[in-house]
């Protein structure tokens, strides 16, 4: 397409100042899903303010996301816009139903076939006569697949929106091979790293008015403007893009408390999804796992806006014959949107998801989280490697769940009876966590992340002892069912990430990093054979602790299944210099502990001296004066694994040893003697 030259270039007037939005914090990736949620929030149109050019180009070479348009995050609060910007990454947009590999082999033809470099770019705004105030490369851009943002200054601002629509349009439609999505006003776009074009060039707003004027605009809305309904004036966005609304669908504040009049309602009752993306107008935000978008679901979508409740706190029950206002939206205490229902003949308590399920009749979870996606234009990144990984942990939960993992080891899943329900919940967990990207330890595992805190929270379990959930899930990484990772198996993004947190944190312990080994035929053997050396060193889930593998199986175990407490600092004062020095040492084993282990060792060898055997009970009976008994009772336990070195062993009697020994206690307990 020739444009004639009218576009008039211009020096760049060093006193022109543009209105529009600006985010306060820096980026140097693309932000991932729930960053995304917080850069809306803060993006509002009160944060607007007018920033000059040479502003606005170091505000995307710190890291800042710019929205070009005095708007806030929807289109309708859209007032004036001066700033015009374009995506162009190279990519066709992605078919309906495609799979992630057949769409992959279309991306690589497309940059075979059409890619265009930013020189390319440049040459070709030049020969139309559209040339573009500066182009900046896109945190993704790589030297064989250019990716970048073209911006477009104008002489003075536009207040209309149709004719700003129209402007938007033209510019995609005469670049060509835009990013869809860039046809929304009220879109903001994330910084970059170089800013590879600056003409100085500041366009004729009457040029691009005039050679706009002739772009139709189908199914968008337009400015508010003022209405008669019956005998009430409503505010409405004039243009309506679905007729059986009656020209009413876009109202923005109900004119009372009766639900009947809220078109956002009618349209997810009738999974209206066209309607409802239209009017939402949501900037498309791709997430880098399940976990992320479920949390921007619960915590960032305003469920006051999706129902357009002028009144929120008190409105009519939307699921049963309401006479008064019974039913409650708002956020709880951990920022989650909740609809409740007070009244005694209803009691509903419903997150965004559940709602719109109910709201809609669904009957398919699938169908459900499909359409919300869809009406608040989101995705999840998904590849090769992510689809492969959940596949392997999908396989664990099958086996699990069919007993075919007590068919192949046995002793292992007798030994994790109590924590077996925790290690289905750290496979979940790890699933909602697998990034598009390939973030992986060295065995090619998925990691993954969470506190004990927050893992307390979803088992509902151990809430009041974190000690139990760390004792069950060194259980866990002691079998090599889970891996709990040093800072060499986490990738250095991720652990970048933890350290900053720590530190702001003021501590010196990042969160914990784990993966799970897929159960080829192979790591099934490891699994078993460590199920094997725990039953034999009579390791036991209360006794679990750095000290009890240190004891049985050495230093090398215990820093293995505790990775960030295999050091101690130790401070002593320099008695020449007086400073204060750190010493760092590998952990080894407590002074008192130490005390109560020779303590003990000293009473079986007085105990077994005359009947040439003892019990763990009979110990903390004889130790009761000095010990607390469950003092001695895990003391017994961490030193288990540790007794042969100390040339005894603990065993369980049968009938040819309690004849031998003179045992007459009902059953076979087990009994400490020296080691022959």
């Amino acid at each position: 397409m020739l444009v004639v030259a009218f576009c008039i270039e211009r020096n760049r007037d060093v006193h022109m100042k543009i209105k529009c939005v600006i985010d306060n914090k820096l980026f140097t990736s693309k932000p991932s899903g729930f960053e995304v949620g917080k850069i809306v929030n803060r993006m509002s149109i009160e944060t607007a303010s007018e920033y000059s050019i040479d502003e606005i180009k170091e505000s995307i070479l710190q890291g800042k996301t710019i929205r070009p348009s005095y708007c806030g995050g929807k289109e309708d609060s859209w007032k004036s816009q001066q700033m015009f910007m374009i995506d162009i990454d190279n990519k066709p947009s992605r078919p309906k139903g495609m799979s992630e590999s057949d769409y992959q082999v279309l991306c690589k033809e497309y940059l075979i076939n059409k890619h265009r470099t930013y020189d390319d770019i440049i040459d070709y705004c030049k020969q139309i006569n559209l040339i573009p105030t500066l182009i900046y490369t896109s945190f993704s851009h790589k030297d064989n697949w250019h990716k970048m943002r073209l911006v477009f200054i104008l002489d003075k601002p536009i207040d209309d929106f149709i004719t700003a629509k129209k402007i938007q349009l033209y510019i995609m439609n005469t670049i060509g091979e835009v990013d869809e999505q860039c046809k929304n006003l009220n879109r903001f776009y994330y910084a970059g790293n170089n800013i590879v074009f600056d003409s100085g060039n500041i366009i004729d707003s009457d040029f691009l008015i005039n050679m706009s004027k002739d772009i139709e605009i189908n199914n968008y809305t337009t400015n508010k403007v003022s209405k008669k309904v019956g005998n009430k004036e409503v505010q409405e966005k004039g243009t309506n893009i679905l007729n059986e609304y009656n020209n009413l669908s876009n109202i923005l504040v109900p004119l009372s408390k009766n639900t009947t009049e809220y078109y956002n309602i009618k349209a997810l009752r009738e999974r209206n999804a066209d309607y409802l993306k239209e009017k939402i107008n949501n900037n498309p935000i791709e997430f880098n796992n399940v976990s992320e978008f479920w949390y921007y679901i619960y915590h960032n979508i305003n469920m006051v806006e999706l129902l357009e409740l002028k009144y929120p706190k008190s409105i009519k029950c939307l699921f049963h014959q309401d006479n008064s206002p019974s039913a409650s939206v708002f956020k709880n205490d951990e920022g989650v949107w909740l609809y409740k229902c007070f009244s005694d003949n209803c009691g509903l308590t419903m997150n965004v998801k559940q709602l719109i399920e109910k709201l809609g009749n669904f009957k398919s979870e699938y169908k459900a989280i499909e359409f919300i996606k869809n009406i608040y234009n989101l995705s999840i990144k998904e590849s090769s490697w992510s689809i492969e990984q959940k596949a392997n942990l999908d396989s664990i939960l099958y086996k699990l769940d069919m007993n075919i993992f007590a068919e192949l080891c046995p002793v292992a899943d007798k030994n994790i009876r109590y924590v077996k329900d925790l290690f289905c919940t750290l496979v979940h967990i790890a699933k909602d966590n697998i990034y598009g990207d390939n973030y992986m330890n060295s065995d090619g595992d998925a990691v993954f992340f969470i506190s004990l805190s927050e893992l307390a929270k979803i088992t509902k379990t151990y809430a009041n002892n974190l000690n139990k959930l760390s004792q069950r899930i060194a259980v866990l990484v002691y079998h090599d069912l889970v891996r709990k990772l040093d800072d060499d198996k986490i990738p250095e993004v991720m652990l970048k990430k933890a350290q900053a947190l720590s530190i702001d944190k003021g501590t010196d312990k990042r969160i914990n990093f784990y993966s799970i080994p897929s159960w080829v035929f192979e790591q099934l053997n490891i699994v078993e054979q460590q199920g094997i050396k725990w039953k034999n060193n009579g390791y036991t889930v209360k006794g679990a602790s750095y000290e009890m593998f240190y004891r049985g199986e050495g230093l090398e175990v215990a820093q293995h299944i505790y990775p960030q407490h295999k050091k101690v600092a130790t401070e002593f004062i320099n008695i020449d210099t007086g400073e204060i020095i750190t010493k760092i040492t590998d952990r080894t084993t407590s002074k008192k502990s130490t005390e109560r282990v020779d303590k003990i060792t000293s009473c079986i060898q007085v105990l077994i001296k005359d009947k040439r055997y003892t019990t763990e009970k009979e110990l903390i009976m004889y130790l009761s004066k000095e010990y607390r008994w469950e003092v001695t009772e895990i003391q017994l336990r961490k030193m288990r694994g540790q007794l042969e070195k100390l040339g005894f062993k603990r065993i369980r009697v049968n009938k040819e040893i309690k004849e031998q020994l003179g045992i007459s206690t009902d059953g076979y307990p087990f009994i400490i003697m020296r080691v022959d």
